[in-house]
């Protein structure tokens, strides 16, 4: 037997739907700034696997920078892009890995 969806449950799926299409748009509208810079990133965690979710930030991986100095405006214009929308930035450059 198939469970039906309440109305509460309809309500916040539809929020998490619209928060998901929202928070693509805008990172999508980041990564086109960050190309326009010389910068080289792409959108990774929960929004690029489809696990997107209402409480989800949106995380950034930043591959090649044209120029180092970029960091320190590169924060200040995705917080401007993606608003109200949570989100982490990492560099490469930064990550070290562990076999």
């Amino acid at each position: 037997m198939e469970k039906t969806e309440t109305k509460l449950e309809r309500v916040l799926r539809k929020n998490a739907e619209r928060r998901r299409a929202v928070a693509l748009l805008r990172a999508k509208m980041v990564i086109d700034r960050f190309r326009s810079m010389g910068i080289e990133a792409e959108i990774i965690g929960s929004l690029a696997s489809n696990g997107f979710h209402v409480k989800s930030d949106v995380d950034f991986l930043v591959k090649k920078l044209a120029d180092p100095t970029q960091r320190y405006a590169i924060e200040s214009m995705v917080e401007d892009v993606l608003k109200d929308i949570p989100f982490d930035v990492v560099y490469a450059d930064e990550l070290r890995w562990h076999g």
